[in-house]
């Protein structure tokens, strides 16, 4: 007993449309698991980057403060620098009495002039920031340093522009990469998928027909599911192979034309 042209004909738009779900679906899945897993990693690296950066940043300060506080005596009860600080600490340090007097330092910038006012009498360690711009860091001083009380402050700022810039290249060149990943891993599936369906086409390679009491499938693991189900009879052997021919045939020549008609010259 053969297989009507019905029958193939309708078995071969089951195996069209499967075969175009099965590779919707796998691309889809693929190309979501690698969104999430970039979209994760992106954050992981901002965190780690904001995490450094906050490090270099108090670490940073803390250098120029405790640089600027070795300098600084007292001389007839008046606080002094017993030397000349670098240009790049002159910028963006100040040294007050406890009165909040200015003893070195520039004029204060009009962005930095209420944060670093509000600091110069601190007797305390502190940390402010103005806006995502500057990062200020006030340190008392003890003079002389070993058992002397509180006779100056020290506020050294940092700008935070050229960090600023760093985290925001950084978080630019991920999202790049993960981009880049997402669709590389989608063409991919896409790819390997093609060469699959190749593997099945008519030749040295075939599908495991599968024949029952009830019906012929495509393959063995598929005698509940429907959609494979070649013939509501068991067929020859070899009709059965005729329609899973057909299908294969159907789908070669679709993609023969899609290629015809979207070819490159």
């Amino acid at each position: 007993m053969t297989a009507s042209p019905a029958s193939k004909r309708e078995a071969s738009g089951k195996g069209v449309i499967l075969g175009s779900r099965l590779r919707q679906q796998v691309v889809g899945t693929t190309a979501a698991i690698t969104l999430i897993a970039m979209a994760a990693l992106t954050l992981l690296v901002h965190e780690v980057l904001a995490s450094t950066v906050e490090g270099d940043v108090s670490g940073l300060l803390q250098s120029r403060a405790d640089a600027v506080a070795a300098t600084l005596t007292l001389r007839d009860g008046q606080v002094v620098a017993q030397e000349t600080p670098t240009e790049t600490l002159d910028r963006t340090t100040w040294v007050y009495d406890l009165e909040g007097r200015l003893v070195e330092g520039p004029a204060t910038q009009p962005a930095l002039g209420s944060a670093v006012e509000e600091l110069s009498t601190s007797r305390q360690e502190r940390t402010t920031a103005v806006g995502d711009a500057f990062r200020l860091l006030a340190v008392p001083v003890r003079l002389p340093a070993e058992s002397g009380e509180v006779a100056a402050v020290v506020v050294v700022a940092v700008d935070l522009t050229p960090y600023e810039r760093t985290e925001h290249y950084a978080l630019l060149v991920t999202l790049a990469l993960g981009l880049i990943v997402v669709v590389g891993g989608a063409g991919v599936s896409a790819w390997s998928l093609h060469q699959a369906r190749s593997t099945l086409s008519p030749g040295p390679v075939e599908p495991e027909p599968t024949i029952a009491v009830d019906g012929a499938w495509w393959h063995p693991v598929a005698v509940t599911n429907d959609h494979l189900k070649i013939a509501d009879q068991p067929l020859p052997l070899a009709a059965v192979l005729d329609v899973i021919r057909d299908v294969l045939a159907v789908q070669a020549a679709g993609s023969a034309e899609g290629r015809e008609v979207f070819r490159c010259t």
